[in-house]
């Protein structure tokens, strides 16, 4: 039977593809786990978000659009494992998500995976996912926890992967201080994040972002599963409407300057609640009734925000930048020894590949070109 060029093709795909996984993975059974997860990525759409979520489907839309590119990660997992030297050994995903990355860990000789992340959707979704792998796993856990206090014993983990988390992290000195407690003397943490502030050509759709979700039209692909899609003003809004629901605007002394954004007089309820949420811009929790607060009483507002581009109900930072090598400063008041290290690129584009590898070998002068960094910490005595 003749075999038509788009057949051909295919089975040449499949050919490439099983010598990749097999150059990279020993085991027979961590190959037909392999198989099974890459077999997901491959089916309609439809199908995975019925089974799965919608949200599942868009945050891997790349691995749906190009099924081969699991190959790629596969490898990327493959040297974050040499990094970490995690053979025989506990690892820590945290901000694992799906767990994709999770359960690709043990395919290289880790003794326990545990992957954690606060978004419930995403933690039910990984242990369904764990049923979709055959043979199962017998050494990934997952667990819903908020990374800032993690239920696991001093010095549970020999090491840490940390990978696009950092820059979304409401309160990064607790959060280190968390990551120290948990792991070994002499064991290493590695984080990997795509907000590099000193590379310039990600900064615009960056501050695009941070615009839309503040106060703009937010895109159905950046909303994750549970979540509203509304502003992070409207948020501001609903918070500072409900604490304020029976307080009385006409007795106001004065109106504040502050809350008039033109020479007209004061324009009720409504306009003042929006102008304290618009001024409240980039605080979080209690911290926005505070300051709505301050505002009233005195006019002013005396609480700065930190960053001005973060959920007012769980804190956390839209894509906040970071420059690699003040970060790096950071972790070392910590307890760690940080340094910033070149990164690695795995694509199914030889020219991609080759320019990763100048990338490399220019290092740290390519740190102004590439859009992400890694660090790797290694806790002291």
């Amino acid at each position: 039977m003749r075999l038509s060029f788009e057949n051909s093709s295919a089975i040449i795909s499949q050919i490439q593809r099983n010598e990749i996984i097999m150059r990279i993975l020993e085991n027979t059974q961590d190959i037909s786990r392999f198989k099974s997860l890459d077999s997901i990525f491959r089916r309609k759409h439809d199908d995975v978000e019925s089974e799965f979520s919608p949200y599942f489907v868009r945050y891997h839309r790349r691995l749906f659009r190009e099924p081969d590119y699991l190959n790629c990660l596969l490898q990327y997992v493959k040297w974050w494992s040499e990094v970490l030297d995690i053979s025989g050994k506990a690892i820590l995903d945290v901000g694992c998500g799906f767990g994709v990355f999770t359960m690709m860990f043990s395919f290289f000789g880790a003794r326990q995976v545990h992957g954690v992340d606060h978004n419930r959707e995403k933690i039910e979704l990984f242990k369904k996912l764990l049923t979709c792998v055959k043979p199962p796993f017998e050494n990934v856990f997952p667990s819903l926890a908020d990374g800032h206090r993690l239920n696991y014993n001093d010095a549970n983990f020999n090491a840490v992967f940390i990978k696009d988390v950092i820059s979304h992290v409401r309160e990064l000195p607790p959060f280190l201080d968390e990551m120290n407690r948990l792991l070994k003397t002499g064991s290493k943490m590695l984080i990997v994040d795509e907000n590099n502030a000193l590379e310039w050509s990600g900064r615009n759709e960056r501050r695009r972002k941070w615009n839309s979700w503040e106060s703009g039209e937010i895109k159905p692909e950046d909303v994750r599963g549970g979540e509203k899609p509304i502003t992070y003003r409207e948020m501001r809004r609903e918070i500072i409407s409900n604490h304020l629901e029976n307080f009385d605007f006409q007795n106001l002394p004065s109106i504040p300057i502050i809350l008039l954004d033109s020479e007209d007089i004061e324009k009720g309820r409504e306009h003042i609640i929006d102008r304290l949420a618009c001024l409240t811009q980039g605080l979080w929790g209690d911290e926005v009734i505070e300051g709505a607060r301050q505002i009233l009483e005195t006019g002013e507002l005396k609480l700065k925000a930190e960053f001005p581009y973060r959920n007012p109900i769980t804190g956390e930072m839209m894509e906040r930048e970071f420059n690699p090598f003040h970060l790096a400063d950071v972790i070392r008041k910590h307890g760690f020894i940080a340094t910033v290290i070149p990164p690695r690129y795995y694509t199914r584009k030889w020219w991609r590949n080759a320019i990763g590898t100048v990338i490399r070998f220019t290092h740290p002068l390519s740190i102004f070109v590439q859009p992400g960094f890694y660090i790797l910490a290694v806790k002291k005595a």
